[in-house]
């Protein structure tokens, strides 16, 4: 009669030796290193795949100098940009849309640089609608495009995605 071994990485008596005196499973081997530098490796890959098809812009954002008792609603944005893209840019012009009336330009920056893996900060006064603003303090960031010619000559637009949070540094 042949019996069969469960693998060594499973819990309970298999021929008495798989369990140690303190009661913890034992392994066979180099099982667990492979298995624990397999893990690592496909949660490596994952993660170079969500960077790979992530954001080619993204920044910070504060807003100051805010007078919200009339509508519009004139505020300082102050932005800090990073170009993940992989290429430098240009010439580029970064435009504040809207999100209530899609489409509608409050304002924009013109003629910016951002070199790959580098940041710039932007700052201007805007006057933006009081439902917009109400947006931005539920959480809501402003919805920012760039656009630009690409290194291939074509024309890009981006969005810039945005969080809260320090402006300081960049050029």
């Amino acid at each position: 009669m042949r019996t069969h071994r469960l693998p060594q990485f499973c819990e309970g008596p298999v021929g008495g030796k798989d369990v140690s005196p303190a009661g913890r499973p034992r392994f066979a081997g180099q099982r667990p290193l492979a298995a624990g530098l397999a893990c690592v490796l496909v949660l490596a890959g994952a993660l170079w795949a969500v960077a790979a098809g992530g954001r080619d812009f993204a920044g910070f954002f504060k807003l100051n100098n805010i007078n919200n008792t009339a509508d519009p609603v004139t505020l300082t944005l102050t932005m800090r940009v990073f170009n993940y893209s992989g290429s430098d840019v240009t010439n580029a012009t970064i435009t504040l849309l809207g999100s209530v009336v899609p489409n509608q330009s409050y304002g924009r920056f013109v003629g910016v640089a951002i070199a790959t893996g580098q940041s710039v900060t932007l700052s201007s006064r805007f006057s933006i609608p009081q439902r917009e603003y109400q947006l931005w303090q539920k959480g809501q960031s402003p919805n920012m495009m760039a656009q630009f010619t690409d290194s291939a000559g074509n024309p890009a637009r981006c969005k810039i995605e945005l969080a809260p949070g320090p402006v300081v540094g960049g050029k």
